[in-house]
């Protein structure tokens, strides 16, 4: 493993951040499947790409701007060692690298309808760290025998992009404040400040 020291930017694909979204008078909550493009000097030091979840919840006062907050994980490398010793069972060394952040989301969209384009701006704290595990590998089951964080740093993240939410299901007519379900398809660029990590 090496050190670097650059700024951790995604251009994330949110790549189908498929999104199991609701939206109930005003409020919307989202759970997204995750994928990240290394950007600059990170894709420099990082040779693939990063995959996680995404969670989120914003509310309109049925306007166009909706505000709210949201967190991802993302691992972007992975690593896994068979380690053999002499008259004993095998072990693995497991490596994962990982960026989690928390942000603030603002969210300008058009008019409500069936498929609604969108804006999107964040800004957060970003959280990276590396860290391995050795287990033992018995196939029935992956009895952890050691965990260490080799390092960690933090950073301010800021960023943005668009989409379309397109609606699956508008909710029961005969109830205005029933769900409804929504896919979520977005694209956007997050920047990172400057850390210190591992690849």
């Amino acid at each position: 493993m090496t050190t670097g020291h650059h700024r951790a930017t995604f251009a994330i694909l949110a790549i189908l951040f498929l999104a199991g979204g609701t939206a109930l008078a005003g409020h919307e909550g989202a759970i997204r499947m995750l994928v990240g493009v290394p950007h600059g000097a990170f894709d420099e030091q990082v040779d693939q790409l990063g995959y996680g979840v995404t969670l989120d919840y914003a509310y309109d006062d049925d306007g166009a701007l909706a505000l709210g907050i949201g967190g991802d994980v993302l691992i972007y490398g992975h690593e896994t060692i068979v380690m053999s010793l002499p008259g004993v069972q095998d072990f693995e060394y497991v490596t994962d690298n990982n960026i989690a952040s928390l942000f603030l989301i603002a969210r300008l969209h058009a008019a409500r309808g069936r498929v609604v384009p969108y804006v999107e701006g964040r800004f957060g704290g970003g959280y990276i760290w590396t860290e391995s595990k050795l287990t033992d590998e018995d196939w029935w089951d992956d009895e952890e025998i050691a965990r260490e964080t080799n390092f960690d740093d933090a950073m301010l993240i800021w960023g943005g992009g668009g989409g379309l939410k397109i609606t699956l299901y508008s909710g029961d007519s005969d109830n205005p404040e029933s769900p409804a379900v929504l896919l979520d398809m977005k694209v956007f660029y997050r920047h990172g400040g400057r850390a210190e990590y591992l690849t």
